[in-house]
């Protein structure tokens, strides 16, 4: 979702390994009870959150919406 309505041609996601918070489950995850929104400090709506914050500054950084 983020790489696609990022307002940059290329769009590199880095993540780190070695730890449960690397789970970023979506909402679908907490509601069919995966392995991932068992493991994860995260609650519901996290990921979701993450994504439309992630896209608001990407859009910010590219001048697309004023300050």
């Amino acid at each position: 979702q983020l790489k696609e309505a990022s307002p940059f041609g290329t769009t590199m996601i880095v993540s780190f390994l070695d730890g449960d918070q690397k789970y970023l489950p979506d909402e679908q995850a907490y509601t069919d009870n995966t392995w991932e929104s068992k493991r994860t400090d995260f609650a519901a709506g996290a990921a979701e959150k993450f994504v439309e914050t992630a896209i608001a500054l990407l859009n910010k950084l590219k001048g697309i919406v004023p300050d």
